[in-house]
């Protein structure tokens, strides 16, 4: 596969398609190590452990209804629990060059609803985190 240029990613988030607000989108996957050293070992022994699926949106700030704020605010106020879909591609069909990442059990850890200096752009930063896995889909 080619080298590729992130151009219009997908993000549902609760059922509501944020994707024209996102500025940046990280999905870095993380396994905790866990040390399997023994008696009698020179070097540490190590084995991969639990997955610890998270990401991270910059989102263009946008406070009318069914956007950024109103997503957002009440899954992080009522501590809610939602679904997200993730793709590199929003107009491209869900294939082996377009998977989709999908959890339907997902948490709003981190919210910062005004951000940025005069004259910027107003944006907002959000952080997300799994309970479970995501879920890697190419069909």
């Amino acid at each position: 596969m080619a080298i590729e240029i992130l151009w219009d990613a997908y993000l549902s988030v609760n059922g509501v398609d944020l994707s024209d607000h996102v500025r940046s989108i990280e999905l870095p996957r993380a396994r905790d190590i866990v040390d399997k050293t023994v008696m009698g070992a020179t070097s540490k022994g190590k084995l991969p452990g639990l997955s610890d699926d998270k990401f991270s949106v910059t989102f263009a700030q946008d406070f009318a209804a069914a956007k950024v704020d109103a997503t957002l605010s009440p899954l992080y106020d009522n501590r809610t629990a939602f679904a997200i879909e993730i793709r590199k591609d929003k107009t491209n069909v869900v294939s082996s060059t377009n998977p989709k990442w999908t959890s339907s059990i997902v948490y709003l850890t981190e919210y910062q609803p005004v951000g940025g200096e005069p004259g910027a752009l107003h944006e907002a930063e959000a952080s997300f985190d799994v309970d479970g896995a995501l879920v890697r889909a190419t069909a």
